[in-house]
């Protein structure tokens, strides 16, 4: 972010808390139960055939999980930039995967 210099305080915080053993466990956690409740819905084609409307537990999930994830990926940019300095988000092979 070119509006923030690399030593502004907010940013050390954001740089400390996506290098905390937490922030690790959380986000893997979090992966770990997108993918398993995603096993638990129907393919899309079986909702379409059938005019079926994706049940409200599975429409809140997947919200929760867009949104978490959405700000794992701000939190990430405010905290090491976009794509120009090294160690920036699109520097990341990981992170290009995210996007």
């Amino acid at each position: 972010i070119f509006c923030l210099q690399p030593d502004f305080p907010l940013r050390k915080v954001a740089q400390n808390l996506l290098g905390s053993k937490a922030f690790d466990v959380f986000m893997t956690s979090v992966i770990f139960f997108a993918v398993l409740l995603s096993t638990q819905e129907p393919p899309k084609e079986a909702i379409f055939a059938e005019q079926q409307k994706p049940s409200n537990f599975m429409n809140m999930t997947e919200f929760f999980f867009i949104v978490i994830f959405m700000i794992e990926f701000l939190i990430k940019i405010f905290a090491d930039g976009f794509m120009i300095r090294p160690g920036s988000y699109l520097r990341d092979p990981f992170n290009i995967l995210d996007l």
